[in-house]
């Protein structure tokens, strides 16, 4: 071998490509120009000189020398040694490695050409409907076409150059150059197909945009004049109901027709359109013979149309689309088989469609797109059973050689036909057997769903599921043995398949055995469901999964499997869920582990697990003990943001230490009715010292809902030393660490049903607790609960708590201290209900150091105050000397017992109706002492003037305003349980002021004897419902008792009111006063039940409006037979509806 060395030069004629300034190795500084002369020695070929060396090189001979050389590296170093070593080797490589390069290349293009149609056949349904193809796409499509032309190119030379002397001896040359070049079009392949992935390709185009010579949009009926220069008229969202029955548009090519109502097309309308290429009609009464003239038209589109008998269709040679979605077609006949140009049909939802002809899809050759949907066409027939096959059968689809999407709904018995064949060419298709519904019209990927058939039938669909693939699977029902799932499907494994749903499978024992299965299977899953699988005992059986199985699975959901004891019972498969983001499991009684980690080794190399998952819901697991089971630390949970977990009665924690210290983004945690459950974070000796410091805080940084419902035996909410008393930690939530560390984005606390003594144990704490971001605070039958804050109260802070609801609990005494209830500046909600013991809301005994503050606690953003059911309630503070204002109340519900003090009545007086009187917009009150209740009634003659809602229930009340009362925004009047109540207003009634009164109910008044007087009718013009309800001693609704009612005008109108309830009112004689007349035009609802005195007479004009007249006592034997001859009165009535008022009540006759 000759040896060659390297000697400097500085000449014109140096390699170009070794022009540079460089560093090479430790004290060598190369000069600006290097070049490199060859001498050979005389171990070389004959001529081998630099002149033949530098040819070499720049012919690409460059590798085959540097592999076949040795370098002399004395003279410039090991650096410029090293650099020409790696570059040579580089070079080398494209020689190496050129079978690789071109099975890569090769691999490219296949892939690139795929996802080129796919984007193609979206382009041209695009266009089929009219819409505009996004630039971004047609310039991909460009790029693309020119690419695979050149790799076409490429191709070619390589097969040819990649030998010579006849194939006997690689073309060393030739094979280094394609190999350089089939590297860089890989490279560009492979930025086209990750630039291909398209959200849309493009957009719907509104008729100005249409590039035409004129356009036209019209919303009345078109007239002649100014239509000849048309080439697009839109008629969509019309409301025309008659056409002319032409339209003269010789240059049109566009015609869009729809509105509001059918519209009929005479026979002659299109006559002089024979230019219309595209024609989408919807809402039309036509017939098919109105089309015979547009001879041009390429697409026809028949949306919800009056048509019945298309066989004219034959004249239409040129359409390539048709639509006939939701028309009244009843066939299609043989005639519909010559539209040999025919691309698309479309027959969704022709619910009238009972026949196809035979051989007419067949026919139909070029066809690339069918759509029989939901609703549609049922009736196909079996081969070889009957001898005049009347209809289409199934077999005929497979026939379309052209067909490339396929929309079908059909139904089969339990055992398929023998002739259901379905093309295997399809790009996207949505094939449903025996559903009522298809889960798309109009398929975007390719979609199989079978219901009810027998697992053996399965085998039908093989040859559908193996070439053209299935992204989505849905079987439900399947009967029949089928224990296996994959084989009666897919024998190479569904690895296209993206979302698989099971249901209802008795027997199925495991969705794949590696036993009887290949390497791989379902690589690409992305979301399982499994649903009442009763048999079903595993996901994996036969041992260690298949390759890529579930490498893609993000979201499992599995409900109802009752066999089912472990969800992942094997470290292995849970290694391949590296994208899991979602696991739901409800209703398996058996499982009692969710992920199994037995036999996992921690090793700090080895890459965590499940770090991906966002969401974990365990619902109803009652045989559930671990959700992790085995060494967890490497798990990570850095993903996870939400943990709902309910109904798991032998669970005993949810997360290790380990576990929990990963949980930097959990946001929301619900914990119900968990029996067991003791500790959201068990700590184990062995797991306090591995994965790196951190102590046992846990410091649950973005955790901002938090719910605990239902823990009859929780003690902590993480476990403390063996050596800390567990009596003690019963007696009190003393959340330690996690409250003094951590939740410093917790905006939501709800604890419900829990065995809680104390919710925040101050009492060790010598730091300050803050809750900056708690927004809701809530406390629900917490039996046991004492107070809120064991002293000192001052520690804790709460700035931004919004809204605090206390109820059902029975041993809480007082609420806060005052220092606490200071810190509540942002409060303004306010609820407590149920709790028997409770008596003041501050108490000053509480907080150890009173001092600072003053003697006045003001809640400035309070809205809501609701005090309900409070039966041993004094006053809100347990000191005299302290007050409170609310100065932004709009809400105050009191429902207290009789023995609230003198001081809270003064409170509500003094600094809450004085402060608030302006904004209060709700006041209701119940079981409240004489005092209060007087207290509140005087308030309301001062008046509130945007009092909306005032319901008074269960009060010693006789009268509701001694003097004048105007509440001009009040809409809702609610009177409950008054047993003393008389009157509304004692008094002349024209005192009586509601004028935008919606609604007035009252009910269980006993000793109500009237409502108002008919001058009050007049005030009324708001309202729009009475309801009286169980007032015993009710005579009359409007009651004409003083002088302001003498008058001569007694037609009354009740202009908005639309329901009318009177019930149970015994006493009952007249709606309203003899000789005055009600009327009600809005009126929809009457009832009028258990009123056996009543003399008014309902009836109804020809308007609908309802009337009401109250006649005169009946006397004499002739008055006796006119009641008996004439109804003019009614005892019960129950009309809900116009139409119902229509047929019940009798006719008005007038005066």
């Amino acid at each position: 071998m000759a040896s060659l060395t390297l000697t400097q030069i500085r000449t014109k004629s140096s390699f170009p490509e070794l022009a540079f300034t460089r560093r090479v190795g430790t004290g060598l500084t190369l000069p600006d120009r290097v070049g490199l002369k060859v001498m050979a020695s005389e171990s070389g070929p004959p001529g081998t000189n630099y002149t033949v060396m530098k040819r070499a090189f720049d012919e690409g001979w460059d590798a085959v020398i540097a592999i076949s050389m040795s370098c002399s590296m004395a003279i410039w170093g090991l650096g410029l040694g090293k650099y020409l070593v790696g570059h040579s080797i580089h070079q080398a490589n494209y020689l190496l490695r050129f079978k690789n390069n071109v099975e890569d290349l090769e691999k490219e293009d296949a892939n690139l050409r795929l996802t080129k149609d796919r984007v193609q056949q979206q382009v041209e349904g695009a266009k089929r409907n009219t819409e505009e193809i996004e630039k971004d796409v047609e310039k991909w499509l460009m790029d693309v076409q020119n690419v695979l032309e050149e790799i076409q190119r490429l191709k070619d030379e390589i097969e040819l150059n990649k030998t010579f002397l006849c194939g006997r001896c690689p073309n060393w040359r030739w094979r280094y150059k394609l190999s350089r070049r089939a590297v860089k079009k890989t490279s560009e392949m492979s930025k086209l197909l990750e630039s291909g992935n398209f959200s849309r390709v493009s957009h719907s185009t509104t008729l100005p945009d249409f590039m035409f010579q004129a356009v036209m949009r019209l919303t009345e009926r078109p007239r002649h004049q100014g239509l000849e220069q048309c080439t697009a008229i839109s008629l969509m969202g019309n409301r025309i109901k008659v056409l002319p029955d032409g339209l003269v548009c010789p240059k049109l090519k566009i015609l869009l027709l729809g509105g509001d109502y059918y519209v009929e097309v005479s026979d002659e309308f299109f006559e002089e359109m024979k230019t219309l290429k595209v024609a989408s009609l919807r809402r039309v009464d036509l017939s098919m013979k109105s089309l015979q003239f547009l001879t041009n038209l390429v697409t026809l589109q028949l949306i919800q149309c009056r048509v019945s008998d298309i066989s004219s269709i034959k004249k239409l040679a040129q359409v390539e689309i048709l639509s006939l979605k939701g028309s009244e077609i009843v066939e299609l006949p043989e005639e519909l088989g010559e539209l040999s140009k025919l691309r698309m049909l479309d027959i969704t939802d022709c619910r009238n469609l009972k026949r196809i002809h035979v051989n007419v899809i067949p026919r139909l050759s070029r066809l690339e797109e069918l759509y029989i949907g939901e609703d549609s066409f049922k009736a196909w027939e079996v081969e070889g059973t009957s001898v005049e096959q009347s209809n289409a059968s199934l077999s005929e689809l497979s026939k379309l050689d052209c067909l490339t999407i396929l929309s079908l709904c059909v139904n089969v018995q339990p055992l398929v036909p023998k002739d259901f064949v379905l093309p295997t060419k399809l790009l996207r298709y949505c094939v449903t057997v025996n559903y009522r519904y298809t889960e798309e019209s109009y398929p975007k990927s390719r979609i199989l769903k079978i219901r009810g058939i027998e697992a053996t039938s399965l085998v039908a669909f093989k040859a559908l599921c193996e070439k053209s693939g299935v992204e989505y699977l849905e079987l439900e029902g399947i009967k029949g043995c089928c224990q296996n799932m994959v084989p009666s499907i897919d024998e190479t494994g569904l690895n296209e398949l993206k979302r698989l749903s099971l249901q209802s499978f008795k027997e199925l024992e495991c969705i794949i055995d590696t036993k009887q299965q290949q390497d791989v299977a379902f690589s690409n899953l992305v979301h399982l469901s499994l649903q009442s699988c009763d048999g079903l005992r595993e996901i994996c059986s036969g041992g260690r999964p298949p390759r890529g199985f579930l490498e893609n699975l993000e979201t499992l959901d599995i409900s109802n499997c009752g066999s089912m004891s472990s969800l992942f019972p094997s470290w292995v498969l849970i290694q391949r869920l590296r994208k899991l983001k979602q696991v739901t499991v409800h209703e398996c009684g058996e499982l009692k582990d969710v992920f199994q980690l037995e036999g996992l080794c921690y090793a700090n190399e080895n890459p965590f697990l499940l770090s991906s998952l966002e969401s974990l819901h365990l619902c109803s697991l009652r045989n559930l003990m671990y959700i992790w089971k085995g060494p967890t630390q490497q798990v990570s949970l850095q993903s996870l943001t939400v943990v709902q977990v309910g109904s798991c009665n032998k669970l005993r924690y949810l997360f290790t230490l380990s576990l929990a210290r990963s949980l930097l983004q959990l946001e929301v945690l619900n914990v119900g009715y968990c029996g067991s459950l003791e500790h959201i974070v068990e700590i184990k000796e062995a797991e306090e010292n591995v994965g790196g410091g951190g102590g046992n805080d846990v410091m649950f940084p973005k955790l901002r809902t938090l719910k605990l419902v239902g823990l009859e035996n929780f003690i902590n909410f993480y476990s403390e030393n063996s050596s800390v008393n567990m009596q003690t930690a019963k007696e009190q939530l003393r959340d330690g660490h996690l409250l003094r560390h951590g939740l410093q984005n917790l905006e939501e606390l709800s604890i419900s049903s829990c065995r809680v003594q104390v919710l925040f144990q101050l009492e060790s704490v010598e730091q300050e607790l803050s809750f900056p971001n708690l927004k809701v605070l809530e406390l629900k039958y917490l039996e046991e609960l004492e107070c809120l804050c064991k002293s000192p109260t001052h520690l804790i802070s709460l700035p931004n708590l919004k809204k605090i609801s206390v109820e059902n609990c029975y041993r809480l005494r007082h609420m806060f201290s005052p220092g606490l209830a200071r810190n509540l500046l942002q409060l303004e909600e306010l609820i407590i209900e149920d709790c028997g013991e409770l008596e003041y809301i501050v108490s000053i005994k509480a907080e150890e150091n009173v001092g600072g503050g003053g003697n006045d606690v003001m809640l400035p953003k309070l809205r809501i105050l609701k005090l309900s059911k409070l039966e041993n309630f004094i006053s809100f503070f347990d000191s005299e000397n302290y007050s409170s204002t609310w100065p932004a109340l709009q809400e105050l519900i009191l429902y207290l017992p009789l023995n609230s003090t003198t001081s809270f009545v003064a409170q509500l007086e003094a600094n809450m109706l004085q402060t608030s009187k302006e904004k209060l917009r709700v006041l209701e009150v119940g079981i409240i002492s004489d005092q209060l209740c007087n207290s509140v009634l005087t308030q309301l003659i001062h008046g509130f003037q945007n009092l909306e809602e005032l319901k008074i229930r269960e009060c010693r009340v006789q009268v509701l305003s001694q003097l004048e009362l105007s509440l001009p925004s009040l809409k809702v009047l609610e009177l409950e349980y008054l047993e003393e109540l008389e009157c509304l207003c004692k008094g002349p009634m024209h005192l009586l002021s509601l004028p935008n009164l919606k609604k007035l109910e009252v009910s269980y008044c006993k000793r109500l004897r009237h409502m108002f007087s008919p001058s009050l009718a007049r005030n009324l013009l708001q309202l729009e419902e009475l309801s009286i309800y169980y007032c015993g001693e009710l005579e009359q609704i409007f009651n004409e008792d003083d002088a302001a009612d003498m008058t001569s005008h007694r037609e009354m109108v009740l202009p908005q009111l639309q329901k009318l309830t009177l019930q149970e009112l015994p006493s009952l004689v007249n709606f309203c006063p003899v000789g005055y007349h009600f009327i009600f035009p809005s009126l929809s609802s009457l009832v009028v039940k258990e009123c056996p005195k009543i003399t008014t007479r309902f009836s109804v004009d020809q308007n609908r409006s309802v009337h009401a007249e109250a006649e005169a006592p009946q006397t004499s034997k002739e008055d006796v037979n006119m009641e008996q001859s004439s109804p003019e009165t009614t005892k019960e009535i129950k009309c809900w509806g116009f139409d119902d008022l229509q047929k019940l009540l009798p006719p008005y006759i007038g005066k």
